[in-house]
């Protein structure tokens, strides 16, 4: 077992779980080196129970035994100590009497209560984050600055009428914030430094650490009611705790004390935490009892639920909590056999991918990635960024909008516009992101020798960032999966009736088709959108591309229902771009909507973040709750759920929903009078990390609701089970598409559309030649490259020289053309973009099938970029379709082109691919020149 970490502080050891003793309440180590550590279970109190229903699945798991150094004694077991849990989930379950093991999906799966109690606690952290930075504001203008962070959350709050009360609080905040950041203020104030310690398997943010001399003291906000007396409650103590560990493991030689600070209370608002190390203690048992319960969930066990369903397992928590339990106890006891086992996958579902996020296993990054990659590692890693320094004249420090440069430019860097960051400062050139605080940010801006990142704490310590040299790296968020368990939940409160259309179990209900009014659409468009909006309870659009699925049947079915005076819509897509695609068609064509979202993601005038700056609370909750459709993104539905708060929508329209998983769209759908769906089963499906065969559901209760796989869609699915109940009044099939020429829509009707695709426009059975016709005589084509020493190398000469060729040639002939490189691989893709001539940079896209999903080009270039069989893997997505195997991915790179499509590629490897192979042989073979 080797040390870990912080031996001045804490030592820690590693090894696989061999055995748990229920009857000594030991469990069994063995470390790399053989060796057999025998450890104490913790007591009933602590989580036992859980250890000993879970134990046949955590033999084998890794376990880490840490010791507070100094000869304390104090000794706690981690479980999967690289697994980080969220300090304040793990606290969330402390109580007086222990740990509660019965809540942890309880407290995941629980509806939204009334939010103005953390929105209370939300505006006080930030006025004193603005107070200290700028401590001569005068409440007024703090108050305001803060409460213009969270526009959505004060528009809901007067909507419930509770506006005036959380004025109230802040305002009388104000007089106790001043008086403690004056007595803080003769130290130095940190302000939410955010800490990770694979030791403890812990992660959080604490709220302030004022350092003065040799002490530390980290210090946690409480802006509710005060503990009665001077006491603290048992949570607040685990949670201050937590940090206090993390900050006490990074500052060897440091006194470092825990507080908790009521910021109302009139008596001793601030408390000290005495025996950190047993609130330690507590915190751990919780967090074990999270890692377990993951575990069961994953083997898709039933004890995680079975708990919740036995009353009075734990005692010693609030009413709340018990009363949230049988709650969701009583809600499970309307389930029937399969919507308990739908449930119960459902979860087990969540819980792997959450896994899969946080240390790996699948196809992505994981958090683990952070520390677990050395200095050689990162340097080597597309998703980091080493030996960058601060240009401190060039960033914008009040807004905390980060310039960051390096001496040698960047080479196969996949980081891209938006993506989350973590920022952490090389240590005597090694990567230690562990000994000290992260900065979590996003970045905005990236080239060659310089990137600019934008800092979530806009309060961060100027002089933390100066001098140093940092190492950027991609962030791995749980947030959407976390709001999974919420979607869950949603579908557990649904009536059965609705839960059995959802699940695909009957036919959905319809009303007499109604004709309507509407121009420039084709008859079957408006044909397929009157029996959509006939619709009760669910309708199923499969729409091909260029067949108009958004901008003219989402587009009118929107534009329909608006007038309606009983309806109310919302208009989803999964991506950003899509959803801001809607808004602007919409806005287009005069349909009144708002476009939700955050302030990086939703743009335009009619954004929600957008006039929460320039309207009052009470003016923006009117706006909403009169708008009567709603643009959203699928993650802004959960991330800021305020939004149901306004009011109940009638109606979801759902564009991109054959990319949507299940789980987050049952979130949506369960909540709507009726879910009209729009996608293409036959384009790339849900992004899924965890290994396909972990994803299969067997049993025949799964069959019957065509259930094969957690990681299809439900679009998908429902499209099956449609077919199998004979269903055809609720799906609907787009066949006009206006995007392809005939000569690339042929194959792709064939081969992917059972021969159903025409044309739509004169101009895509045209025979001209196109004005490159001399070096690409076809439409469509394979161009064989072969190499034996990079064939990545050769295939970017070749995209280049071809797409420099046709840019060329159109050029010459006026022809304005676009042009579009698509590979497999954001690194392939960076080295075609670096040997682009400077001429083409603007003119020529270059990026993955992913990324091109929902864009078209008139010419599309595609290298597949593989050198062996084995390779095949990455680049297909193959499903069956009405009996065929289909490859999801080919189809949409040749779906992107409008007038030409060529693919290239190694023929000896692609042959092994069913789908490549029928394209080698079909498509028209290409030879060019070696100079093209």
């Amino acid at each position: 077992m080797s040390a870990f970490d912080f031996p001045q502080v804490f030592s820690s050891v590693r090894g696989r779980l061999v055995e748990v003793r229920e009857s000594e309440q030991h469990v069994v180590i063995e470390d790399a080196s053989g060796v057999i550590h025998t450890v104490h279970l913790p007591p009933r109190s602590l989580g036992l129970s859980t250890w000993l229903s879970t134990r046949e699945i955590l033999i084998g798991r890794e376990i880490g035994v840490v010791t507070r150094s100094g000869g304390s004694g104090r000794t706690w077991i981690v479980l999967d100590p690289d697994v980080v849990v969220d300090i304040t989930e793990a606290a969330q379950l402390v109580t007086t009497s222990g740990v509660a093991e019965d809540q942890v999906l309880v407290k995941r799966m629980r509806r939204s209560g009334a939010m103005s109690l953390a929105l209370t606690g939300t505006l006080v952290n930030t006025a004193f984050d603005i107070l200290t930075r700028q401590p001569t504001l005068s409440d007024e203008v703090i108050m305001a600055d803060a409460e213009r962070t969270r526009p959505l959350s004060l528009a809901a709050a007067a909507r419930e009428n509770s506006l005036g009360k959380i004025n109230d609080v802040l305002t009388r905040a104000m007089s106790a914030l001043r008086a403690q950041y004056t007595s803080f203020s003769n130290g130095m104030i940190a302000l939410e430094p955010h800490y990770i310690s694979p030791t403890f398997g812990l992660q959080g943010r604490a709220d302030i650490c004022v350092r003065n001399g040799d002490t530390t003291r980290v210090i946690e906000m409480k802006a509710g009611s005060a503990a009665s007396g001077v006491s603290v409650r048992p949570d607040h103590a685990a949670q201050v705790a937590g940090y206090t560990a993390l900050v006490q493991a990074t500052e060897p030689g440091r006194t470092v004390s825990a507080e908790v600070w009521y910021v109302q209370a009139e008596h001793v608002p601030i408390r000290p935490v005495n025996d950190v190390d047993q609130w330690l203690s507590l915190l751990i048992a919780a967090r074990n009892v999270i890692i377990a319960n993951d575990l069961a969930l994953t083997k898709r066990q039933i004890g995680p639920v079975r708990r919740i369903m036995q009353s009075g397992s734990v005692t010693g928590g609030s009413s709340y909590d018990e009363h949230a339990r049988a709650d969701l106890a009583a809600a499970l006891t309307y389930l029937d056999a399969t919507e308990a086992l739908v449930v119960r996958a459902w979860l087990g579902f969540t819980s792997a991918d959450h896994e899969m996020v946080r240390i790996g296993g699948g196809s992505s990054r994981s958090t683990a990635d952070l520390w677990r990659q050395d200095i050689t590692e990162k340097r080597r890693a597309s998703t980091v960024i080493t030996d960058l320094e601060l240009d401190e004249s060039g960033s914008n420090m009040d807004r905390m909008h980060l310039v960051l440069r390096r001496q040698e430019p960047l080479s196969d860097c996949a980081l891209r516009i938006g993506d989350p960051v973590i920022l952490h400062p090389e240590s005597n050139g090694e990567a230690r992101p562990c000994d000290g605080p992260l900065f979590k940010a996003v970045l905005r801006t990236i080239g060659p020798l310089e990137l600019e990142v934008s800092l979530r704490n806009k309060y961060a310590e100027v002089e933390d960032l100066i001098g140093r040299r940092w190492i950027l790296e991609q962030d791995v968020l749980d947030t959407s999966v976390r709001s999974f368990y919420a979607a869950i939940r949603t579908f557990i409160d649904t009536p059965e009736s609705k839960r059995s259309v959802l699940l695909g179990r009957r036919d959905p209900l319809h009303s007499p088709i109604k004709e309507i009014e509407a121009t420039g659409l084709t008859s079957e468009q408006k044909s397929i959108i009157e029996r959509a909006l006939a619709s009760d309870e669910l309708f199923l659009i499969q729409g091909p591309p260029g067949t108009g699925k958004t901008s003219a049947v989402l587009r009118s079915i929107v534009a329909d229902l608006v007038n309606r005076p009983n309806e109310r819509v919302l208009a989803v897509a999964y991506t950003n771009r899509a959803a801001n695609e809607i808004s602007a068609v919409l806005a287009h064509h005069g349909i009144a909507h708002l476009r939700h979202g955050s302030s990086e993601g939703a743009l335009g005038e009619r954004s929600i973040p957008v006039l929460g700056q320039r309207l009052s609370p009470q003016e923006l909750s009117d706006a909403i709750a009169e708008s009567r459709c709603i643009v959203s993104t699928v993650q802004s539905l959960y991330s800021s759920a305020e939004i149901w708060e306004f009011g109940a929508f009638t109606t979801a329209v759902v564009d991109e929903a054959s990319q949507i998983l299940e789980t987050p769209l049952i979130g949506i759908t369960s909540r709507v009078g009726r879910a009209i769906l729009i996608g293409d089963q036959c384009q790339l499906p849900a992004v899924v990390t965890q290994r396909q065969d972990a994803l299969v559901v067997r049993g025949l209760a799964f069959e019957e609701i065509c259930m094969t796989s957690l990681g299809m869609s439900a679009f998908e699915r429902l499209i099956r089970c449609a077919a199998k109940r004979g269903d055809e009044r609720s799906t609907a099939m787009l066949t006009k598409q206006g995007r392809m020429h005939q000569d690339v829509m042929d194959f792709v009707s064939r081969t992917f559309y059972g021969g159903k695709l025409n044309t739509l426009a004169g101009w895509q059975c045209s025979k001209e030649p196109l004005p490159w016709s001399e070096i690409l005589p076809s439409r469509t084509g394979f161009l064989s490259v072969e190499s034996s020493d990079d064939q990545a190398q050769a295939e970017a000469r070749v995209l280049v020289n071809l797409a420099t060729a046709i840019h060329s040639h159109a050029v010459r002939s006026g022809h304005e053309t676009s042009i579009g490189i698509i590979t497999p691989f954001r690194v392939q893709n960076n080295a075609i973009l670096a040997m682009l001539p400077t001429e083409l940079t603007g003119v020529v896209s270059v990026d993955t099938v992913e990324r091109f999903q929902g864009s078209e080009r008139d010419v599309i270039l595609y290298g597949t970029c593989v050198r062996e069989p084995a390779e095949l893997e990455s680049i297909v997505s193959p499903t069956e379709v009405n009996g065929v195997v289909i490859d999801r991915k080919l189809n949409v790179a040749m779906t992107r082109a409008r007038h030409q499509f060529i693919l290239i590629g190694s023929p000896s490897v692609l042959q092994f691919s069913p789908a490549y192979a029928q394209a080698i042989l079909q498509l028209p073979r290409i030879y060019v020149q070696r100079n093209t």
